[in-house]
């Protein structure tokens, strides 16, 4: 594929359409997120030390990113004097947006006859095909013949680190130096590694240049730059005393054909600065390359690739693959370093790698050297040749094992590491043994410790255990040691592994637990021993996870009953001990919501009941001390549903609550109705409603009253003012506290908030009042609000009516209104407009606020929301 081309220098004529800094000309199509990190990443600052006319001596800047935007860009930045307006310090950069798919690296480009460094007339760009770059393998290394092998470790380790966020490496050389050194870098990487590997073949300011290598012209004064680089004079060089470094002497025979040096030389610290540490992982690695040679690594890579998972990162990462090849390969010993190396890294990269390539590592490691790995590594072998499907690598490593581990348990040592164990008689013999130490049939009965690390044993092979054994053994010394401790302990980490890890014991633990009073056992449910068995489903532990559960009272109580409910329900069958013999009952409906609960918790608790719950008798008696009363204004429909699930349940009431159900039925349903009602119908019901009313308990007429005239409140004025001509004392009380609820304060008992002031409301209400007969003129000084002073208690129609509009006017109305924001007052003043009363209200309104000292209605209103 070809690569799109990109010209950035100041010019005249570009892409920006204006004159200075811009892209001279792109191939089209470039995202402008790569155009934009172009730009950033190209800036050239010419040496200082170099006179700003002299562009032939400036340094090439050949600089490559493997994510400019999004997108791998390798840049040729060249200095060209004075820019079309006499400016000096103009720059030229040639970009290419590489094809992640291309086999030439980066590096291998400097000096590639495709550069450019002239603006064209164009401004779009064809796309190029990259042709093979000059700074080949053989030109490489021709080149590293006269370089010191030191450099290049000290070089391939500190790069490696930088690629993996270390510090990034500086070297004191010339631009083509800094070429062939990044080159040489590029070829013995492994080349995904090399791909990552950013560089700039010249900076002018190192600090700002964002790259992995970089070179900077010698005579640069680099002192500064210690602690954040690590800084290279290759033509300086100072050894000093290496710790060793193995590997197999004839690793690079292997891949080469040349015999290897032994590799016992140091890495190295230069004039400016020591190398970043390594691992041997690392330094082993290092040592192969520097040895096979820039054009021995395509072998070793070729061989190694094959064993790639393809998420490899630094050369840490990698060692393992090139032993594998060699170990794979067979034609010469390998060493114990590499039979190491494989054995570490093949239990993961069994998952990657193709059944045959994992069997033929596996024999090819048992037959270099069986003896020498650790139990844990033969664990994961043997997990390996599972994995693979090799029963014979399997059986051959399970005898290793049981050897191994029947010899440590005969000699006195305790049960060494172990790993699932396909044989039935060794899972058998294994588990009969370890149920036997837990139960003292040995003579002792194991501490926790001691507990923990038999069942660690058995686990790791997959043994099964004789549950009663666990059982009886979490019953007796670990209850035992639980109890003994203060609820607030922390068990300790033996105790917290054997309850986490094993149920039977965790069943153990809840019998041996339940002979204690239930407010210790509450305590110690509550503190850090109940934490372990808080997502726990074994029904033994429902009364510890129930005791929890209420004791730390999370802010969700229909949650916390629902837990408790489901909890209890789940656990019955298996009868554990002192579970509650009812679902839902009295002590915890008190436990969950406490001694003052409202109407909202009988729904709430009720909800949660169906066909398969149990329900104890005392849960109607709860019920009915909760419905008796009358709800707080506003829970209304809270009390309804309550009732309703009351009736439709047929819970057991008390007898003096027991004819509430029926006394409600008829009402509800009346109240129901009304409240479909429109117009005449409505006011015939409300009538009837009132005379059904008559001896009902005060919470059913309280209610009903409530729902019926928050209705009534959207009823025509003309038609609430005949009824409410009329209507019994205790309708007109309940008329004025639902307007009195809906036009005063916005604050509410028990946080509820109204909704904004209705103004449509606030203007019924006053048009009924005026049709009741109230004189807003004459009106005189209102009563103590709750009072009703001048509510008629009685008296003929006409007087009566009219009374009852002042009432509604001064005792209601009124001291709403001196609640309202200026805001709110303007609204009511607005939904008046187009009503002859509006001037009515208006001089009514101010009227009021004058003889309370509150100001004319437009004068004086507060700023913000009513005030409670």
């Amino acid at each position: 594929m070809s690569s799109p081309q990109l010209y950035y220098t100041s010019c005249e004529r570009g892409l920006s359409g204006c004159t200075g800094y811009q892209f001279n000309a792109a191939t089209p199509g470039v995202d402008t997120r790569v155009l934009r990190e172009v730009e950033r990443f190209t800036v050239y600052e010419p040496p200082r030390a170099l006179p700003p006319d002299e562009v032939h001596r400036h340094p090439i800047n050949l600089c490559y990113s493997p994510d400019l935007g999004g997108a791998p860009v390798l840049s040729r930045v060249v200095s060209s004097g004075d820019d079309p307006s006499g400016r000096p310090g103009n720059y030229f950069a040639h970009s290419l947006v590489l094809d992640e798919g291309s086999e030439t690296l980066p590096a291998e480009l400097w000096g590639a006859s495709f550069w450019t460094d002239r603006p064209v007339t164009d401004p779009r760009l064809p796309g190029i095909t990259l042709p093979p770059g000059p700074l080949d393998r053989r030109r490489t290394s021709a080149w590293l013949r006269d370089r010191a092998e030191e450099t290049v470790r000290g070089l391939l380790v500190s790069v490696d680190a930088a690629i993996e966020g270390g510090a990034p490496v500086l070297l004191i050389a010339d631009d083509e130096a800094t070429a062939h050194w990044v080159a040489a870098l590029s070829h013995l990487l492994p080349p995904p590694l090399a791909r990552r590997m950013s560089f700039a073949t010249y900076s002018g300011n190192p600090e700002e240049t964002l790259v992995h290598v970089m070179g900077v012209p010698p005579g640069t004064d680099t002192r500064g730059l210690r602690g954040r680089f690590v800084v290279f004079d290759p033509d300086r060089p100072v050894s000093i005393a290496p710790p060793p470094v193995h590997t197999a002497s004839s690793a690079h025979r292997s891949f080469t054909g040349a015999e290897s040096a032994p590799l016992h030389e140091a890495l190295d610290t230069f004039e400016e600065g020591p190398i970043p540490e390594a691992c041997p992982e690392t330094l082993a690695l290092v040592s192969l390359l520097v040895h096979a040679g820039v054009e021995g690594t395509p072998a070793l890579w070729a061989a190694s690739l094959p064993y790639s998972s393809g998420r490899e990162g630094p050369l840490s990462e990698w060692r393992p693959l090139s032993a594998a090849a060699f170990l794979a390969d067979g034609s010469f010993p390998a060493a114990d370093p590499d039979l190491r190396a494989v054995r570490a890294w093949l239990p993961d990269a069994v998952a990657w790698l193709a059944p045959g390539q994992s069997r033929h590592l596996l024999h090819r490691l048992l037959d270099a050297d069986p003896d020498t790995p650790h139990d844990d590594e033969l664990a994961r072998l043997r997990e390996v040749a599972h994995r693979a499907g090799d029963p014979e690598a399997t059986e051959r490593l399970e005898g290793l094992i049981l050897r191994r581990a029947l010899d440590g348990i005969a000699a006195g040592a305790s049960a060494p590491a172990m790993v699932p164990m396909r044989s039935a008689w060794a899972k058998e013999e294994a588990g009969a043994r370890i149920g036997a130490l837990l139960e003292g049939g040995l003579g002792i009965v194991p501490t926790p410790d001691r507990a923990v690390e038999l069942l660690r044993w058995a686990g790791s092979g997959g043994v099964p255990l004789p549950r009663s054994a666990l059982e009886r053994y979490g019953a007796g010394p670990v209850a035992h040691r639980i109890s003994a401790s203060p609820p607030e302990a922390e068990p300790d980490r033996y105790l917290t592994e054997l309850l986490a890890a094993h149920s039977p014991i965790r069943r153990g633990v809840a019998h041996g637990l339940a002979v204690l009073p239930r407010r210790n056992l509450a305590r110690l449910a509550a503190g850090p021993t109940g934490a372990l068995m808080a997502k726990d489903r074994e029904p033994a532990t429902a009364l510890l996870r129930e005791l929890r559960m209420l004791e730390l009272r999370e802010d969700d109580p229909p949650g916390l009953l629902r837990a408790v409910m489901d909890s209890r329900r789940e656990a019955r069958p298996w009868a554990p001990p002192r579970l509650a013999d009812h679902d839902l009952d009295r002590e915890l409906l008190l436990r969950v919501w406490g001694p003052t609960p409202g109407p909202e918790t009988v729904t709430a608790a009720l909800s949660l009941v169906d066909g398969r719950t149990r329900i104890a008798p005392d849960v109607g008696d709860w019920c009915a001390r909760i419905l008796a009363r009358v709800p707080p204004r506003g829970f209304e429909e809270e009390w309804h549903h309550a009732l309703t699930l009351v009736g439709r349940l047929m819970l057991r009431l008390p007898e003096s609550c027991r004819g509430l159900v029926e006394e409600w039925a008829p009402v509800g349903a009346k109240v129901a109705a009304l409240r479909r009602a429109h117009g005449e119908e409505g006011a015939r019901l409300l009538v009837s409603l009132a005379a059904l009313l008559r001896g009902c308990r005060p919470v059913v007429e309280t209610v009903a009253l409530r729902r019926v005239c928050d209705r009534v409140l959207d009823w025509d004025h003309r038609l609430c003012a005949r009824v409410m001509a009329d209507c019994p004392s205790k309708v007109f009380d309940s008329y004025c506290e639902e307007v009195e609820e809906r036009l005063g304060p916005i604050e509410r008992a028990h946080g509820r908030s109204v909704p904004p002031l209705e103004a449509d409301l606030a203007v019924r209400v006053f048009l009924t009042a005026l049709r009741l007969g109230a004189e807003p003129g004459t009106s005189g000084e209102p009563g103590v609000k709750g009072a009703r002073v001048g509510r008629p208690r009685g008296g003929e129609g006409g007087e009566r009516s009219a009374e009852r509009g002042r009432t509604l006017l001064d005792e209601v109305m009124g001291p709403s209104t001196l609640t309202w924001s200026r805001r709110e007052a303007a609204s009511v003043r607005k939904a008046f407009d187009r009503l002859p009363e509006g001037q009515v209200f208006e001089s009514w309104a101010r009227g009021f606020r004058d003889r309370h000292g509150q100001g004319g209605l437009f004068g004086r209103f507060r700023k913000g929301a009513r005030r409670a």
